[in-house]
């Protein structure tokens, strides 16, 4: 079986059965995926399609209920604290800019705070 751990940054403790709703209702797959929770904030996501497990360590994160969920493919024999969930990629539309400041530079002046960005584009 294929699998990717998720880890919720966020301070609230969600449920297994609220996430395995979440997946089975929303997400588009190939094959089931099993949601099982491993600690407070991590849940592993067990793929019965390769491809579905490809596809959601390639999203590399995505957001419930305003949570940010860090996704990485999941080894069995690793633990938790082999992975490294301190970045992940997060789209940010901005609707409304003025033309003169929806150039590319503009984002990395007044997100500066936010933490690094690594690619804009302007989709």
């Amino acid at each position: 079986m294929f699998a990717v751990i998720g880890l919720f940054r966020d301070f609230r403790d969600f449920k297994e059965g609220e996430i395995q709703a979440w997946v089975s209702m929303k997400w588009l797959t190939k094959a089931p995926i099993e949601v099982e929770k491993v600690s407070r904030n991590a849940f592993i996501f067990f793929c019965y399609n390769g491809e579905d497990r490809d596809k959601l360590a390639a999203l590399s994160s995505a957001c419930y209920k305003g949570t940010l969920i860090v996704f990485k493919k999941w080894m069995p024999s690793s633990s938790l604290m082999d992975y490294d969930f301190s970045w992940g990629t997060v789209w940010i539309k901005v609707e409304g800019l003025p033309l003169h400041v929806n150039q590319v530079q503009w984002p990395r002046i007044y997100w500066r705070g936010l933490g690094q960005s690594c690619i804009l584009t302007g989709k």
